[in-house]
């Protein structure tokens, strides 16, 4: 089961995760720039250079309900000029066979359900990675910055709230450095059910940003739906 935004719920498994957090800038100021330098690169295309529409990639994508895969899917994605993803698929393959050979029996009466959702979810997922550049002033009044260590080097960890739905979470885990995105989550909702979603970040050898994972977690009644997206194989001047 997901936690839903309201209850202070964990997000990716964080205990306490709707607790304010400490900034790591006594100066409001200074975290007003971290905050606003970083949303400000999350509300770019995911392609910033330029000619965006060039970009194309590889996805495979695998849909899994109540744990189960029911679902598998393989195209090519391109970047448009206005930040949206066309896809065009090459294979799809339902109800795969499990380790065992066996294939498991669809719920056929919540194909449509699903497929409704999955159009939503992408609405939804765009709204948060593409966030309008104009609305980033205003968020920045409410977001906290929490500086961090991994094994990838010093990051800072950016919490917003309130970002597109009222109640929602906004993580994003940025390069200290540069801060540029590295990861994101968001916990919100969507027609009455909790959202989280989950979204891992690259960077191309001319400074474009990649989405390389992007997991989408809901529930349709109560089994739980998972959307898992992963892309490779980027190239620029494409089809």
């Amino acid at each position: 089961m997901i936690g839903r935004s309201d209850s202070g719920a964990s997000l990716g498994g964080q205990p306490g995760y709707r607790q304010h957090c400490v900034t790591g800038t006594a100066d409001p100021a200074a975290l007003s720039v971290v905050l606003l330098t970083a949303l400000l690169a999350l509300a770019l295309p995911v392609a910033a250079a330029s000619a965006p529409e060039r970009l194309s990639w590889t996805s495979h994508t695998e849909v899994r309900l109540g744990g189960e895969l029911i679902r598998i899917e393989q195209g090519r994605s391109r970047l448009l000029a206005d930040g949206s993803v066309s896809t065009e698929l090459s294979s799809i393959e339902k109800d795969p066979p499990g380790p065992d050979g066996a294939r498991p029996r669809t719920r056929r009466r919540l194909e449509r359900a699903i497929a409704e959702r999955r159009v939503a979810l992408d609405e939804l997922i765009g709204r948060y990675l593409r966030i309008d550049r104009l609305e980033v002033p205003e968020l920045v009044g409410d977001g906290t910055v929490t500086p961090g260590r991994t094994d990838r080097g010093d990051e800072r960890r950016l919490q917003v709230r309130n970002v597109v739905r009222v109640g929602d979470a906004l993580d994003v885990w940025v390069d200290a450095a540069s801060d540029r995105p590295r990861r994101l989550s968001v916990l919100t909702s969507l027609e009455g059910e909790p959202v989280r979603i989950e979204a891992t970040f690259g960077r191309l050898d001319d400074g474009t940003r990649t989405i390389d994972t992007l997991t989408a977690t809901t529930e349709i009644g109560e089994t739980e739906l998972i959307v898992r997206r992963d892309n490779s194989e980027f190239v620029r001047g494409g089809e």
